[in-house]
């Protein structure tokens, strides 16, 4: 597939994003241990409540522990600012006291909207561990501007990335129809691999992918980052403790607003085009459908759903909006609803409720919102988009996942058949909502 049908398309410019350091105070640390990904059946029953007071009161930018590094380190997308340091080393001098070869360098393919918002932010958040040294995308303005704070080759072709030798993994952020190519190409290239979600648009596809690293013998990690999301962990910890009893219903609702000036869902983008997007069953109802299966352990049984486009400026009728309902072979019943066209301005993207034999958790983004403004206009909830839609520390933990699992040569602890069982929960739901009957799946229990 010719790199400019891979284009991200057009989004906002990104801002400046700062890595600050970080302090090792008690609360954090405390955080940190009670957040820790692995930690979740070891955390004591009574960590629940101490476990949320203390992510409110330091807020969802809250750092794991092993995310504290000595050095500070500012990186500037976009634009020039005065006294801005980058972190390359091609000039002779390691900001973190080592060499270059010190840190796992990177590629990264498809420079847009999730890439300026999520992965570069993370990848400088972590710059003592990993270098930028190559980025590519259709938008030549794109890959320079995503290159420049590292000193990184920026180019239009993407099969560059996969050409140099000191480039051991690749995090390609491109739009789900240029998955397959792109990541068989760069395991048979011999470079790991961090995946954007979804992992492709069929399931035939997500196989030949998985095949493809396996054979390669590279890691292949799905960035399904709810998996990485502090409240998300929290909620995973709290059902391997039993906190709430046997797991009976379960609900994801996600809900964005719509742009001032629609962009996204429309001609102008390649998520409006029906030839190559997957619309919101793929971009966005993915992560509703990995989580109830994540939340259940169990596999899915059958699945109702409704589907709608909702958008005006939608012309194309992509698909963007969705209803499904999963029910599980333990008897657990999820619901999930994606909605794309809530008013401008709307605060909150995310709610979630568990109930089970012996208690519930709910999670809403407007409990978790840290800062309310208040004007002769209204309200206002100043940062919601940096702080619930794309949660920057959720991206640090995903890309210290893929870091770790190569530095300590074992496997991701989400391998991609958990990507592969989501999208195939997603696609069922879109079959079902088609034909007008439930749709019965065979999957396998999420561990």
């Amino acid at each position: 597939m010719a790199l400019k049908d891979c284009r991200q398309g057009a989004q906002p410019e990104g801002g400046v994003f700062n890595r600050r350091e970080r302090t090792a105070g008690a609360r954090a640390e405390e955080l940190a241990r009670l957040l820790a990904p692995d930690s979740g059946k070891a955390l004591r029953t009574e960590s629940r409540g101490k476990a949320s007071g203390l992510a409110k009161e330091a807020s969802l930018e809250a750092m794991p522990r092993h995310f504290t590094h000595k050095k500070t380190i500012m990186l500037n997308y976009g634009q020039a600012s005065p006294g801005v340091v980058s972190p390359s080393c091609h000039d002779g001098g390691c900001l973190t006291g080592g060499t270059c070869m010190d840190r796992l360098g990177l590629g990264l393919i498809g420079c847009g909207a999730i890439a300026r918002s999520a992965h570069l932010p993370a990848m400088a958040t972590l710059a003592d561990r990993v270098e930028l040294r190559a980025a590519a995308d259709i938008d030549a303005q794109a890959a320079a501007t995503a290159a420049a704070p590292w000193a990184a080759q920026a180019t239009t072709d993407w099969r560059a990335v996969l050409d140099r030798p000191d480039i051991r993994a690749v995090v390609i952020a491109s739009p789900e129809y240029c998955h397959p190519e792109q990541v068989a190409a760069t395991a048979a290239a011999g470079k790991h691999v961090l995946c954007e979600k979804p992992v492709a648009r069929t399931v035939a596809e997500a196989d030949a992918m998985i095949a493809a690293c396996a054979r390669a013998g590279v890691h292949f990690l799905v960035g399904h980052s709810r998996r990485y999301t502090s409240r998300y962990l929290q909620i995973r910890a709290a059902l391997d403790r039993g906190d709430i009893g046997t797991l009976r219903m379960l609900r994801e609702n996600e809900r964005r607003p719509r742009a001032l000036e629609q962009v996204w869902w429309t001609p102008r983008h390649w998520t409006g085009d029906p030839k190559v997007s997957g619309g919101a069953p793929l971009m966005n109802a993915i992560h509703e459908a990995d989580l109830l299966r994540w939340f259940t352990g169990a596999a899915p049984r059958e699945v109702r759903a409704e589907l709608a486009v909702t958008i005006p400026e939608n012309t194309a009728a992509v698909v963007d909006f969705l209803s499904f309902t999963v029910t599980f072979d333990t008897g657990a019943i999820g619901s999930a609803e994606v909605l794309n066209c809530a008013p401008p301005g709307y605060p909150a993207y995310h709610q979630m409720e568990l109930y089970g034999t012996e208690g519930a958790i709910r999670a809403r983004d407007h409990e978790l919102i840290g800062l309310t403004r208040y004007t002769a206009g209204g309200a206002d909830f100043p940062g919601t988009y940096d702080m619930l839609l794309h949660n920057k520390p959720a991206y640090v933990r995903e890309l210290t996942e893929l870091v770790e699992a190569i530095e300590q040569d074992r496997p991701v602890r989400m391998p991609p058949s958990e990507a592969r069982a989501a999208l195939e929960l997603a696609l069922a739901a879109v079959e079902s909502a088609r034909s007008g009957h439930p749709v019965r799946l065979g999957g396998e229990a999420a561990p």
